[in-house]
Formats: structure tokens, C-alpha cells, sequence
């Protein structure tokens, strides 16, 4: 472990995104190292990948697969901060939900895990390349809009819809100096062209032993076509009236994942691209922001400018990008096989849920379900005929 690191002995790293900034990839190596980095006497608290749980519950935000009007609890939260307040040394906390919490919250959040011994870390990446993989994120969560009308309602606005709260990275950075003080806050450009720096970085920032953390899974973004197959899916079943809980647990955690998870598109596969004038303005937007990150005093790790790249990918035909009107056979292939692996693995849990139920009751059918008591009588009548046979 490095002693001269940014990261003070007894401090706690507050990783806030925000989103589509390489999270997913930097969580998930760090949950994978949680032995060896406990052994360095840096602890990532809980089980999970990320603490998407505990950042929603200190906002009192609804987070997707929750009943309507649910709130995440904030148990969740006073547990994380537990836990951080129990380490022997550091402490790494990391959710992209903190980047979109509001500035009377902020200071709550800094204070319930340390006060001055919190540092926070804002990854950043060039909007232009964001862009198409934002999008992706809203149609994910239910949304219908094409990618053309999105864009011209993000671009051509004035940056009051939701995404730029999170998105305006120089009014991000600002609301987390305001309350930690410029000396606590780091800024670190994430470039894809050079993912291993998003783990060096990382690595130097904490004290983490280098070499440490590696990859072990990405949110890759869908192609064109699988991201217009969700859109049409959303288009013609009404969310409204879908319980979110069963749409999460059945399409978003089944069918989705297990394409995301398990299909390697082919360099054919067409990707969501940017007209020229979407990037174009991206870029006057990236150039726009850069100088208030510059000049918050907040620590740069690496150079702001590897965000001013070569235009993003574009499709130079056409000022609208067409959507795709047909997928792959394999695309729909794995979208049925994660449907029925998620039914198979819930099944299973729904079977061992009600076998520990009918150990509890004690064959006492007053207790049970209906589902319970029709499963009770059917091992109940095997039995007898079973023993019935022996007799004879």
C-alpha cells in the first residue's frame, strides 16, 4: 500500500459516477478484491457489487424494481455507515445514484460517513461518447422516445432536463467542492481508448497495492437493433399497468441481462450513432464545461483535455440515424433463453421458500397457502401410498 497516496489513512473514498463513466467495471473489480484489499486494510463494505441500495436510500429515492411509491430503506444506509465507522483503515464507497443526489442532501452524505476524513472521487467522460449508451440507460428503464428526438431534447435545450444534473460536469464538481472542500474532491478523465488507466488511477488514488484490481465484467451497451427491440417492446405494452416488480425481475434481470451478459455482437452488428450535428455540439458542450472543472481547485487526475478527442463515431449520411427494423436470430434466441433460466432459478427459490414454510408449520395445514396445502396433501398421500406398497 502506497503511504503518500491522496487518500489519507483512515479515510473513506466516495466514488459518486456518474453514470455510463466506467462504474460498473471499476465496482466490479473492486468487489472481486475485497479479500486482498481487506488484507491491505481498505474494506468495501457489504456483499454487494455496488451500493446502489444504500445511495438511494439516504436520497429517499424509489429505485427501479421497487413498488410504485416504494422507497428504498434506510436501514440500508445507516448499516453502510456502520460499517465504514467500524474499519481499521480506509474505506471505498462507490454508487453512480450519489452523483444525482441534490446539494441539500450532500452534506448529510459527507457527514454520516466521516466528515473531513471523506474524499470524493467524480469520474469523468467525454459527452459525445455518453451519449448513445444515456439513451440506452432511458429506454432500459421504460421509456419510448427515438434516439433522434432524445438528442435534439438533451442538445437543443437549455440543460434543465434531468439528465444534466448528473451530465454538467462542471456543476457536479462545483456542488461536491461547495460542501467537501476543493482538497477533497479528484476528478479523473476516463478515456476508452486506455481502460486499464480507470484501474491504475484508481489504484494510486486509495493506496491500493498496483496491479490489484483487474476487469472482471463491463455494462456493455446494446447494438442498434437490441436497443430498438426494447424500445418497440415498451411501445407496446403499458408500463403503467405492469407491476414494475415483475417487469424488473422478468425482462430487465432476465431476458435483457442475459442478452447483455451472454451475446458477443459481431463487428457487423450496427451500434447507436451520433449525426454530425449531435456530436458537433457535444463537443462545443465538453469545451464549454471543462474550464469551471479546471478552475473548482478540485484535483485532476490525468489531463482534462484527453476530453476534447477527434469527433465521436458519427453517422455521416444522415442528420437522423434510421432505426434498424429487424434483429438476429441469435438475439432473440437469447432473449427466451434468459426468460426461462430466470423462470427455472425462480421456481426453484419459490419451491424451497414453501418446503421451509411446511417445515415451520409442522404439517398444521391451518397455517399454509393454498398452493402449501394442495403441495402438503400431494406429498402426504405419496407417502401413504408408498407405505401401502411396502405393505403388500
Amino acid at each position: 500500500m502506497s503511504p503518500d497516496s491522496w487518500l489519507p489513512p483512515r479515510g473513506v473514498l466516495l466514488h459518486i459516477g456518474p453514470r455510463k463513466t466506467g462504474t460498473t467495471a471499476l465496482q466490479s473489480a473492486i468487489a472481486a478484491a475485497r479479500p486482498e484489499l481487506r488484507q491491505q486494510g481498505i474494506i468495501y463494505p457489504g456483499k454487494v457489487a455496488q451500493h446502489i441500495q444504500a445511495a438511494g436510500a439516504v436520497q429517499q429515492r424509489s429505485l427501479i424494481g421497487m413498488a410504485r411509491g416504494e422507497k428504498a430503506d434506510m436501514s440500508v444506509w445507516d448499516d453502510l455507515v456502520a460499517e465504514v465507522a467500524e474499519r481499521d483503515d480506509k474505506a471505498i464507497v462507490s454508487s453512480e445514484n450519489f452523483g444525482s443526489a441534490v446539494p441539500e442532501i450532500i452534506p448529510k452524505i459527507i457527514n454520516d460517513l466521516g466528515g473531513p476524513q471523506v474524499k470524493v472521487l467524480i469520474t469523468i467522460r467525454p459527452i459525445g461518447e455518453m451519449l448513445p449508451s444515456l439513451w440506452q440507460q432511458k429506454i432500459k428503464g421504460g421509456q419510448t422516445i427515438r434516439f433522434d428526438d432524445w438528442l435534439a431534447k438533451q442538445l437543443k435545450g437549455n440543460f434543465k432536463q434531468e439528465m444534466w444534473h448528473a451530465q454538467r460536469h462542471d456543476q457536479l464538481v462545483q456542488r461536491w467542492v461547495d460542501v467537501a472542500g476543493a482538497d477533497s474532491v479528484a476528478v479523473m478523465p476516463v478515456i476508452s481508448a486506455r481502460r486499464d488507466d480507470l484501474y491504475r488511477n484508481f489504484e494510486e488514488l486509495v493506496g491500493i497495492t498496483p496491479g490489484l484490481l483487474k476487469p472482471t465484467r463491463s455494462n456493455r451497451s446494446l447494438t442498434a437493433s437490441e436497443a430498438e427491440l426494447l424500445r418497440e417492446l415498451h411501445e407496446r405494452i403499458d408500463l403503467q399497468r405492469t407491476d414494475p416488480q415483475l417487469y424488473h425481475r422478468w425482462v430487465r434481470q432476465g431476458a435483457f441481462k442475459s442478452l447483455v451478459e451472454r451475446r458477443t455482437p459481431s463487428k457487423d452488428d450496427p451500434k447507436v450513432v451520433l449525426p454530425r450535428w449531435a456530436a458537433e455540439r457535444a463537443l462545443e458542450i465538453e469545451e464549454m464545461m471543462l474550464p469551471g472543472i479546471a478552475n473548482s481547485g478540485a484535483h485532476i487526475v490525468g489531463d482534462l483535455n484527453d476530453l476534447i478527442p477527434a469527433l465521436p463515431q458519427v453517422d455521416e449520411a444522415a442528420e437522423i440515424v434510421a432505426p434498424p427494423t429487424s434483429v438476429d436470430n441469435d438475439v432473440a434466441i437469447e432473449l427466451f433463453v434468459g426468460l426461462l433460466e430466470k423462470a427455472n432459478k425462480q421456481s426453484q427459490r419459490d419451491a424451497k421458500k414453501s418446503r421451509r414454510r411446511l417445515r415451520k408449520s409442522k404439517g398444521n395445514m391451518t397455517k399454509m397457502s393454498t398452493a402449501e396445502m394442495v403441495s402438503e396433501i400431494a406429498r402426504r398421500g405419496k407417502a401413504k401410498a408408498t407405505s401401502v406398497v411396502k405393505k403388500d
